[in-house]
């Protein structure tokens, strides 16, 4: 898994700094096919989680999921 950190350094309003501190990205990727419903209930429930924990306030996180047909799919050795 790639952890990416980008530094801003271009001027930022008070508070700015501190609230980009908190937030928290998430990229998923998943075989496709399942339903926006079910999708959108599993990243409130995530969100929700994280926010239990102490880890993350739910507000402060962005999640994204990719959908990726199977054949689009390479695991070790080339077994797919």
């Amino acid at each position: 898994m790639a952890i990416v950190r980008i530094d801003f350094t271009c001027p930022q309003p008070p508070g700015h700094a501190e609230a980009l501190a908190r937030i928290v990205f998430i990229l998923i990727t998943l075989h496709q096919g399942r339903s926006a419903a079910l999708k959108a209930g599993f990243m409130a429930g995530l969100a929700r989680a994280l926010a239990a924990a102490g880890l993350a306030d739910a507000a402060d996180v962005f999640i994204n999921q990719v959908d990726v047909a199977p054949e689009n799919w390479l695991f070790g050795l080339g077994d797919g």
